[in-house]
């Protein structure tokens, strides 16, 4: 596919913007991994065959879903949904992402920068404010198969 490789170079090009290397970053073709604090930013251009599109996503674990008091914890997530931007709190899997995803048509290297930064810059952000608020639901390591549609 002609179109998700260029897509791969969009994505590697806003990395190499951000300072990095996408070469380490890159965990197999489409899949990256950067990190922001202590939190581990997957990035991902992947064809949806039952779209019949090309996407790409940005993601960060930040914690389980508990197992008591979820109720609590989703409407605070709802409320800092509500002052996100481009980005949500969702779940998949049992666990707790800060996403951004979107069709990779028209998608440039300035918009995949920013995408990337809102993603880690959130991440950062709200894992610290959730940790202290919810400290015994906090998990630290994660699996990038774990929200990874492929």
């Amino acid at each position: 596919m002609e179109q998700l490789h260029y897509y791969y170079q969009v994505v590697e090009k806003a990395i190499t913007k951000i300072g990095l290397d996408p070469t380490v970053c890159r965990k197999k073709p489409g899949q990256w991994t950067l990190t922001k604090g202590k939190i581990p930013i997957w990035i991902d251009v992947f064809y949806l065959e039952r779209e019949k599109n090309i996407y790409f996503q940005v993601a960060a674990p930040i914690m389980k879903v508990p197992k008591e008091n979820a109720g609590r914890l989703a409407m605070d997530l709802l409320q800092l949904n509500n002052q996100l931007f481009g980005v949500a709190f969702t779940t998949n899997k049992g666990h707790i992402y800060l996403k951004t995803l979107r069709e990779t048509e028209g998608l440039d290297i300035s918009e995949a920068h920013a995408m990337i930064l809102r993603i880690g810059n959130y991440a950062d952000q709200y894992d610290d404010e959730l940790k202290n608020k919810y400290p015994e639901w906090h998990q630290t390591t994660f699996d990038s198969s774990q929200i990874n549609p492929n």
